[in-house]
């Protein structure tokens, strides 16, 4: 059968191949089963193929091992079995002891009379790989031997536990003794460190790279002895009662110079933890470094990096998907363990780490605090990736790559120009100023460019190859442009904006700061560029919930560019957008009406609505209006606004979808539900038509849908879309997201209405314990969910808890010199309420009294 290998293996063959796996191992249970050469012949298509996955399945499927467990008391070799430990592929492992040494050990057995020749050499041919390795991070061996028809070999017991349910216990309920016990193991080993150890991360995540640094020591071992495992996973890693790693069972091993036992086609190892190339049976030593950066992988997350329920899906994704990123499940991973997860797990094997000892080396770097070697995959690489996993796209793909090395290029170069054309200024000052507006026109193409390709306005578009190829730019920008400081202040300004419209704070705060210290010292205080960069960062500080910050970088720029209303520049309007913003946060709804009454009519006279910052400020005021209970004047702004929207850019584009939300928003908020229930249904519809379902902006879309079946008392439905949009939230962004904690917070909610109390009480303590793990225990954004969490408690009876969770938050929101007076207003307005329920009327004249002083809490 001709077949092209310089393919990858096709999706729709591997699925073919599965399904015809399925009908004869149906047929082998039956045990009408023909012989694997039959079967195959009558699949012509895939005959090769197939008749090496059924040799090997009819093989594994034959009765194996012991006839029955060996008795205790039974004598194997010296030792005298004792109870049995553990099944796997490759026979039963028994405790054991060996009464003429005095030792306790594990004892691994097959019975070879139930077995074929392939197999049994298999066994031994492990038992001798085993023998041979002697190093303190590997399971060591005995002996071996045959009894009868028994083999067996002798290896140390570990007492402790295997690395699998370290991580089973790791996904425990918040405060059970599993978790409590599996944090407590993991910080231990991260504790036993040498004292000199400046290296970052928590305890857990150092503990993770301590455990993997140990597994890649073995197996460079195993590798320079000519061993392979091709089995690395998390069940074959042992921690013994000094939580040292050791690397066990090699039953799929390979030694280099043995003839081969397994066909062209068989597929060993664990799916999950297979890398890509083993398909097609190519694995070399760099599938073991694969293996281990699932299993650091898996310690971080706390979660597989691949998860499917049928074996065709597993295929699929470890075929041609990444592993969800770890900076959206735990965002607070230091970046260097990102780096070096993600080129331990490289599709390409010439992308990974050459060798076990080059990841032990990077890990052990990482625990010390030295920096680490692996640097960003390059855009040539990444470019392979997505065409693997996105042919139908490539051409896509090629020009956005394309375009984004020209623009970088041609910003480079126009700068350079534009200094040279500085120098000879005196000579030709019209080639000076021709230079210097190409360089401006060259990088606002880049920065329109990136905009462009933002998750926010390319709908659906995969950005992980933008986010690679920006992290590699920044990595290399401060050498390329060293000797050029306003250059690079412009490239990393255009970086840190995109960086944060992809989601990557760290990032974005990064070479924010920088590009605004290089513009500083090089720039005037009014230059555009440093407008834009001070925006920014405006924007990025109220993500990062410092609100104070964020007014602060709004303001100087207003300071330095004011709102003149007779002659009003975008930016200034923007600026104005950045503004409100901190309004709204702080629940300040009349001073943003008050901003915008004279705004407004001057920004559409002079700009009309189909202007983008017009829009903005038009929807600032007409949320601000319906929060203030202004419905009918709010839902005719935002009416205005969608209209302009959609005649410019469709129905479809983010942000008219964006203000059809607003709108259904009104309705719900007016209890109109029968208005609002389409337009929530055609804004799910189309975020999962244009984003795909895992894509937060389609979570989000979905959870105003679940709010308004709350609203309408279908609590079943709502709390079931709402346990899909946390579950997303929590994969897609990480559990401490703004939007991942508004929307537990929705579903806690949607639990107390369906009379699901506990699991309310449960989710909402998980929220406010969150909070103060990210924030702080004094941050205003967790005594807002302290308060949030005692209304709750509040409406399912538990009133003293209730009263006590108040009563903590207005004391440690008054020791907090400039908080927020809005916040505690709300604060105590609650607090009040809460008394007064209670017939404590006397006691909540305190905080009623109290609030007069305040505003914006209502």
């Amino acid at each position: 059968m001709a077949h092209d290998d310089s393919d990858d293996l096709d999706l729709d063959r591997a699925i073919q191949l599965d399904v015809l796996a399925g009908e004869y191992r149906e047929a082998l249970a039956r045990g009408d089963a023909p012989s694997p050469e039959e079967f195959a012949e009558s699949h012509p298509d895939v005959e090769t193929e197939l008749l090496a996955v059924l040799r090997g399945m009819a093989l594994l499927e034959r009765p194996k091992g012991p006839i029955g467990p060996l008795r205790r008391g039974q004598r194997v070799g010296s030792a005298t079995i004792q109870r049995e430990l553990g099944r796997g592929g490759m026979g039963v492992v028994y405790e054991a002891v060996e009464e003429s040494l005095g030792r306790v050990i594990a004892m691994k057995a097959i019975d070879a009379s139930r077995t074929d020749e392939r197999f049994r050499a298999r066994f031994q041919r492990e038992a001798r790989a085993a023998a041979r390795l002697d190093h303190p991070g590997i399971v060591p061996v005995y002996g071996s031997g045959q009894d009868g028809s028994i083999l067996w070999y002798a290896m140390r017991k570990i007492d402790g536990v295997a690395l699998d349910a370290v991580l089973h216990a790791l996904t425990a309920p918040e405060g059970s003794d599993d978790l409590r016990k599996a944090e407590s193991a993991l910080s231990s080993i991260a504790s036993d460190e040498s004292s000199g150890s400046v290296g970052g991360g928590t305890p857990a995540q150092r503990a993770a790279a301590r455990i993997v640094a140990r597994i890649a020591e073995a197996l460079a071992y195993a590798h320079a002895e000519g061993v392979l495992h091709r089995d690395v996973k998390p069940g074959n890693v042992m921690l013994d009662r000094d939580g040292a790693p050791l690397l066990a069972d090699f039953g799929l091993c390979k030694i280099e110079g043995d003839a081969s036992l397994t066909g062209e086609a068989d597929i060993v190892g664990t799916l999950r933890y297979l890398p890509p190339e083993a398909l097609d049976a190519s694995a070399d030593a760099r599938g073991d470094v694969y293996g281990a950066g699932l299993v650091l992988y898996e310690l971080l997350a706390r979660r597989p990096a691949f998860a499917a329920s049928d074996r065709a899906s597993m295929l699929k994704r470890i075929l041609h998907e990444d592993p969800p990123s770890l900076r959206k499940i735990a965002p607070g991973i230091p970046g260097d363990l990102v780096r070096i997860v993600a080129k331990a797990t490289a599709k390409l094997p010439e992308q990974r780490y050459a060798t076990a000892g080059d990841l032990a080396d990077d890990l052990n770097r990482f625990l010390d605090g030295r920096p680490v070697q692996v640097r960003a995959p390059s855009a040539f690489y990444l470019a392979r990736l997505f065409v693997r996993r996105n042919r139908a796209l490539v051409a896509a793909a090629v020009a956005l790559v394309v375009a984004l090395g020209l623009g970088v290029i041609g910003t480079t170069i126009g700068f350079v120009r534009a200094v040279e054309a500085r120098e000879a200024a005196e000579k030709n000052e019209a080639l000076a100023s021709a230079e210097l507006a190409k360089s401006s026109v060259v990088t606002s193409f880049l920065q329109d460019l990136l905009k462009g390709s933002s998750p926010w306005v390319a709908a659906g578009r995969d950005t992980s190859l933008l986010q690679s190829i920006l992290d590699d730019a920044a990595s290399r920008v401060g050498a390329s442009l060293a000797e050029q400081p306003e250059a690079e202040a412009t490239i990393r300004g255009t970086l840190g904006g995109t960086f944060l419209q992809l989601g990557d704070l760290e990032a974005a705060q990064r070479e924010l700061d920088r590009s605004l210290d290089l513009m500083t010292a090089t720039l005037d205080a009014d230059d555009p560029a440093t407008f834009r960069v001070r925006r920014s960062l405006g924007w990025l500080a109220l993500e990062c919930a410092d609100p104070a910050t964020s007014l602060a970088y709004f303001e100087e720029n207003l300071r330095l560019r004011p709102l003149d209303l007779e002659a009003l520049e975008v930016g200034a309007i923007e600026d104005l957008h950045g503004v409100l913003g901190v309004h709204f946060y702080r629940f300040e709804y009349s001073e943003v009406i008050e901003a915008t009454e004279e705004v407004v009519p001057k920004v559409l006279s002079q700009f009309g609505i189909d202007e983008w910052a017009a829009q903005k400020i038009i929807s600032d005021r007409a949320e601000a209006l319906v929060n203030m209970g202004e419905f009918d004047e709010g839902l005719e702004l935002l009416t205005n606004v969608f209209d302009a929207q959609s005649a410019t850019w469709g129905r479809e584009h983010p942000w008219t979808t964006t203000t059809m939300r607003d709108i259904g928003a009104v309705h719900r908020r007016k209890g109109d539900l029968d208005a609002a229930e389409p337009i929530y249904r055609e804004y799910v519809a189309i975020c999962r038509r244009v984003f795909g379902e895992e894509s937060s902006r389609t979570a989000v879309a979905k959870n105003s849908l679940g709010l308004l079946l709350g609203d309408r008392g279908h609590h079943d439905e709502a709390v079931e879309i709402l346990e899909e949009v946390v579950e997303a939230q929590r994969r897609l962004l990480g559990e401490e997201h703004r939007d991942t904690l508004v929307g537990i917070y929705n579903l806690a909610s949607a639990y107390e209405s369906a009379g699901r109390y506990d699991e309310s009480t449960d989710l909402m303590t998980e929220r406010l314990e969150i909070h103060r793990r990210h924030y702080g225990e004094r941050h205003e954004q967790t005594l807002l969910a302290q308060v949030n969490t005692a209304i709750q408690r509040m409406h399912v009876g538990r009133v003293k808890e209730s009263l006590d969770l108040y009563a903590d938050a207005v004391a440690k929101a008054r020791t907090v010199d400039g908080f927020d007076k809005g916040f505690l207003g709300y604060f105590l307005v609650t607090y009040g309420q809460g008394l007064m329920g209670q017939s404590r009327g006397r006691e909540a004249d305190t905080p009623r009294k109290e609030t007069e002083g305040h505003k914006g809490g209502e």
